[in-house]
C-alpha cells in the first residue's frame, strides 16, 4: 500500500519509537526513508536518512553493521540526486565499516563497491569505476545464487560503463545478458529489494558465461579485466 495511510502508519511508528527511546528509531527511520524514496520524494527521504546515520553513529553499544547500512542508503540517495561530493564520504564510510566487520570478500562489501563504481563513473573517473565493478564481480561470483541480485547490479554497472566510454557498443546485448542473471535471481512476481539491503536469490545460479562475456568485453577493449 502507498499513499497517505501508509505514510501515516510510518510516521506513527517513528513517533512511538522516539517516545520509547528503545533503539528502534533507526529502523523506523529506515522504513520511512525507503517509502519516501519509492514515492519519488527523495529530498524528504534524505532528511530521514541523515537522521538515521546520526542515530546509528551514536548508538550504545556501537552497531557498525547498522551504521554501514545507513551510510550506504544515504550515500546512494545522494548519488541519485547528483550530489556527488556529499555522497562520497558516506559510501566510503559504508565500505570501511563493512570491510572491517565482514572482511573484504563479503557480498555486502561488493554491494558498496558497485555503488562506488557508479559514483566514480558519474564523477568522470572511468578507470577507477571499472576497477570497483571488477572487484565487486570477483567477490560476488564466488558466492553463488545467494549473491545473484547483487551480481546483476555489478554486471549492469560495468556494462553501462563500458558502453559510456565507447569500449563496448552493444549495450543492449550487455544488458540482456545481465538481465539473464537477474531473472535467475528473481522468481516471477517478486519485487527487487531496495538498495542497501542484502538480497537472497533462488537456486538458478548466476551464469558463468554471462560473467565471462562482460569481463572479457572490457579486457578486449583495454579497460581492464580480472587481476
Amino acid at each position: 500500500m502507498t499513499g497517505p495511510p501508509r505514510e501515516a502508519d510510518l510516521l506513527a511508528r517513528l513517533a512511538h519509537a522516539d517516545r520509547a527511546g528503545d533503539g528502534s528509531v533507526g529502523a523506523a527511520l529506515a522504513e520511512l526513508a525507503r517509502f519516501l524514496r519509492d514515492e519519488g520524494r527523495t529530498d524528504e527521504a534524505v532528511l530521514h536518512a541523515r537522521r538515521r546515520v546520526d542515530i546509528e553513529g551514536t548508538a550504545t553499544p556501537p552497531a557498525p553493521a547498522r551504521l554501514a547500512d545507513a551510510a550506504l542508503f544515504l550515500g546512494t540517495l545522494l548519488l541519485q540526486q547528483g550530489r556527488f561530493d556529499e555522497s562520497s564520504p558516506f559510501l566510503q564510510k559504508a565500505l570501511d565499516l563493512r570491510q572491517k566487520e565482514f572482511g573484504k570478500r563479503d557480498p555486502r562489501v561488493a554491494e558498496v563497491l558497485t555503488a562506488q563504481g557508479r559514483w566514480m563513473q558519474a564523477a568522470g573517473r572511468p578507470e577507477e569505476a571499472d576497477a570497483a565493478f571488477i572487484r565487486a564481480i570477483e567477490v560476488l561470483q564466488d558466492h553463488g545464487p545467494d549473491a545473484a541480485r547483487l551480481l546483476a547490479d555489478a554486471v549492469e554497472g560495468r556494462a553501462a560503463l563500458l558502453q559510456s566510454t565507447g569500449q563496448v557498443t552493444d549495450l543492449a546485448q550487455a544488458r540482456e545478458r545481465a538481465t539473464e542473471v537477474r531473472h535467475r535471481a528473481e522468481p516471477a512476481g517478486e519485487p527487487r529489494p531496495a538498495a542497501g539491503g542484502r538480497a537472497a536469490a533462488d537456486k538458478g545460479g548466476c551464469g558463468g558465461a554471462v560473467l565471462f562475456w562482460i569481463l572479457a568485453a572490457g579486457a578486449a577493449a583495454g579497460l581492464g579485466g580480472l587481476a
